[in-house]
């Protein structure tokens, strides 16, 4: 649980960065390693705002069954 909470206080505060300079997309977003979950993260919350994320990098990071919602992320952004 402490890697899921960390990865949604890292992708809100990111995002909140991001859109003080930016508040509106196209976003185009990536992420190395843990970095990874991350940018995931803040892809489907921004997807979900509405915003556009055409292009999502993630290098490097494994795929792991920390439950099913990072399955589901992965699934319906790239539907």
């Amino acid at each position: 649980m402490l890697f899921r909470s960390g990865v949604v206080v890292l992708a809100e505060r990111y995002i909140a960065d991001i859109r003080k300079q930016f508040p509106n997309g196209p976003y185009y977003i990536g992420g190395y390693s843990f970095g990874g979950y991350v940018a995931l993260e803040m892809a489907a919350r921004l997807k979900d705002a509405g915003q556009q994320v055409p292009l999502l990098i993630i290098l490097d990071s494994s795929i792991v069954r920390v439950g099913a919602t990072i399955d589901a992320k992965m699934a319906s952004f790239f539907r």
